[in-house]
């Protein structure tokens, strides 16, 4: 017999798989440098605090599957930089676990440009206190998936965090695209590089390498561009799915509708916070 509780989580996925469906038509952009690249990509980025239903679902080694659902809630700060918090609502056993994502808020580790690290904190239930964890280290990947908190920035394609360097057109498995490498600022990420394929009809991230310091690939993080819609302007990605490399590891995360919410208190982007 599925218990209440199970019905619950098992109709929630639902409702998010069939919010997350609606393809998006358009015309190709031609865009020729950088700069172009990188205005339009933040295009999509919104201007104030926005939220959105989530679902991991991870898949390990062995082929077994975990499902969590929680709330994703962004916004850029009066410095034009991302805030993001994800917040864990189920299984019961993580409920209140929640990362906190502080773009190039902490220490200098360019001083030259000016360029400051990002910085991550979590808060899990069973400790009852929140950490900062460091790019790479052990337990920075989001509740036991194969997606690490150092990997957030880039399901917004913010191109920030590194050097980027704009190589031209290319193609991904959805059409032509724009091929980019950022080289991280920060000495202590687990990559040494990371590629991205940027969408021309979209300008949303339709595909993510991330190399590791050995030159291998790490990993891949895929976008479903048939499953996108448009809101307020912006366009927004509602599947992804992150593919570890030479293993059937894998983690999809669904985003439902996006909520703008004026509401949101700014003490929810902060290290005091983001748990409460």
């Amino acid at each position: 017999m599925i218990s209440s509780n199970r019905r619950k989580h098992e109709h929630a996925m639902r409702i998010l798989i069939a919010t997350a469906g609606l393809l998006i038509c358009g015309n190709s952009l031609a865009l020729d440098s950088l700069e172009e690249v990188r205005t339009c990509v933040q295009g999509n980025v919104p201007k104030k605090a926005v939220r959105q239903d989530l679902a991991l679902i991870h898949q390990n080694r062995a082929g077994r599957e975990r499902q969590m659902i929680g709330r994703l809630f962004v916004e850029r700060s009066s410095d034009d930089l991302l805030q993001m918090v994800m917040k864990l609502q189920q299984p019961k056993a993580l409920f209140g676990a929640a990362y906190l994502y502080l773009q190039g808020s902490g220490r200098l580790p360019d001083k030259l440009l000016g360029k400051a690290d990002d910085r991550t904190y979590v808060y899990l239930p069973a400790a009852r206190q929140s950490r900062k964890v460091d790019s790479g280290s052990v337990g920075s990947e989001l509740f036991g998936t194969n997606v690490s908190t150092d990997d957030l920035k880039h399901l917004f394609g913010t191109l920030s965090g590194g050097q980027v360097k704009y190589h031209g057109e290319a193609r991904s498995s959805a059409g032509r695209a724009y091929s980019l490498t950022l080289t991280p600022y920060e000495k202590t990420s687990p990559y040494a590089k990371i590629e991205a394929l940027i969408d021309a009809k979209t300008c949303l991230t339709a595909e993510t390498r991330f190399i590791s310091a050995n030159g291998q690939l790490a990993k891949t993080l895929i976008q479903d561009l048939s499953k996108v819609t448009r809101v307020d302007g912006r366009f927004v990605g509602h599947h992804y799915t992150m593919r570890e490399a030479g293993s059937a590891e894998n983690t999809k995360l669904i985003l439902g509708n996006v909520h703008y919410d004026k509401d949101i208190p700014d003490t929810l982007f902060h290290p005091d916070g983001y748990y409460r």
